[in-house]
């Protein structure tokens, strides 16, 4: 390992960046989400505390990821992100957020250990400490950060030649997020070129056991080993588009941090980076075929949002940007003024997402005071988030499930839509409740409540 000579200067901003952050953090501290995604995993989080998997039994009614079985509800997600907010949310659900933020940071002293052993300067972790994509994933629910952490530290366990507790990271990522079966068959794909097949094969019984859990769960919740893959999926994978995820990380993985796929591609080819370069790469094919990009109100919303399902893999990225970067004296210099610009960046994007959220947390607590008493909620796609299940179990139904629902044996009958975003679905809004029929309860900006009067469609 080759020790790097650190100026004073250096030192100090390893120390003052992650205070600075972290401060900043807890004075932002997230006050609601806004990803329909969250609301999935508190619900589970929500069941479990209750001592059960399935949330008709905690008394929940329904979930944006709830697919009711032959006997229960249950969410249609892996169950490894609930397991790990559980012990938080137990005492608040608003804890559930320290816990990606304790993530966050241990992966950064994890990613630090790493450096170590390449002998890469320890200053170009805080390219991971900045890393707009990782801050920002960082202040939600979602399943990213675990799935982040958990790679870093199978990595960090495999270079530490304790190659049976890094199987076991890296099986346990399976029940945080089935593609992260994705880490250990393009490390193990990389020992195996570096002639380490003795190595690669301890790694495998961990990956082997959290297979098996996985499929046990599967087995207790839906009654079927492999049910949630066909019934479920995930999502859509399919060649037309290629051409427009596939293009988006193409480019937003060149723009961010500038050339850092190139780079990637480049030092991956070097021998003892090569598990690094074909996780990346099947990472990378992998979402360049799926239908989702998780997108924002612009383009610079977009290339820091959109990166969420390569986040897992990102930091294995910046270890070869680093490298890069650290041998280059010009490169490295011109640190010192983009990581400031870098932080400040960031700050102003924590500022901007806490308004955002709180945006959100006034709505949820507008449609919980507005519709009390109610029988049953009549949600669009993108108000099911406000209904955050440790805060209120009502009843509620989506507009795509109402072909399902008999809404004769409700009375208080309430309708719930997002004003920017909901003016395709009127047509079937006017279907379920002509204009006549929709008493207007709040008007509000961001939301439209009404509540339902007779004649309404009572078949839905």
């Amino acid at each position: 390992m080759k020790n790097s000579i650190w100026k004073s200067s250096d030192k100090i901003a390893l120390i003052l960046y992650p205070v600075l952050l972290a401060v900043i953090l807890f004075i932002f501290y997230p006050p609601f989400y806004a990803i329909s995604d969250e609301q999935a995993y508190l619900s589970t989080a929500y069941a479990l505390g209750k001592g059960t998997l399935f949330l008709d039994n905690a008394g929940l009614k329904n979930s944006f990821a709830g697919i009711t079985t032959k006997s229960h509800l249950i969410n249609k997600y892996p169950i490894g992100n609930s397991l790990l907010l559980t012990p938080f949310t137990i005492i608040n659900w608003k804890f559930g957020f320290l816990r990606n933020y304790i993530f966050f940071f241990a992966g950064f002293l994890l990613f630090l250990k790493i450096f170590d052993h390449y002998g890469i300067d320890r200053k170009m972790a805080l390219l991971y400490l900045l890393h707009p994509s990782i801050i920002l994933y960082s202040r939600t629910l979602m399943s990213d950060i675990p799935s982040m952490f958990f790679a870093l530290l199978g990595v960090y366990l495999i270079l530490k030649k304790k190659y049976y507790l890094a199987g076991i990271s890296l099986g346990f990522n399976l029940l945080i997020r089935y593609t992260n079966l994705l880490l250990p068959l393009g490390i193990c794909t990389g020992l195996l070129l570096e002639k380490r097949s003795k190595d690669a094969l301890k790694i495998l019984p961990g990956v082997f056991l959290g297979l098996v859990l996985l499929l046990l769960y599967n087995w207790k919740a839906w009654g079927d080993f492999t049910l949630p893959f066909i019934r479920t999926g995930g999502g859509t994978f399919s060649m037309k588009y290629l051409k427009t995820s596939g293009l988006y990380y193409l480019i937003s993985l060149n723009v961010l941090y500038p050339f850092m796929l190139v780079v990637t591609l480049v030092q991956g080819i070097k021998r003892k980076f090569t598990g690094f370069l074909f996780t990346t790469l099947m990472f990378l094919i992998t979402y360049s075929f799926y239908y989702y990009i998780h997108k924002g109100s612009n383009l610079i919303e977009t290339l820091v949002m959109g990166q969420r399902f390569m986040l897992p893999v990102i930091p294995l990225m910046l270890l070869l940007y680093a490298n890069y970067v650290d041998r280059g004296h010009s490169l490295k210099i011109s640190l010192t003024w983009i990581l400031p610009l870098l932080f400040i960046l960031d700050i102003g994007m924590i500022w901007k997402h806490q308004i955002y959220l709180n945006r959100h947390r006034k709505m949820a607590e507008t449609v919980l005071n507005k519709t009390r008493g109610s029988d049953i909620l009549i949600l669009s796609s993108e108000t099911i988030e406000l209904i955050n299940p440790f805060i209120s179990q009502q009843n509620w139904v989506s507009l795509n499930q109402l072909n399902n629902i008999n809404l004769s044996q409700y009375k208080n009958i309430f309708l719930v839509i997002r004003r920017e975003s909901d003016k395709n679905n009127f047509p079937d809004i006017s279907r379920i409740a002509p204009v006549k029929s929709r008493l207007p309860i709040y008007m509000g900006k961001g939301i439209i409540i009404y509540k339902l009067i007779p004649p309404i469609d009572r078949k839905g």
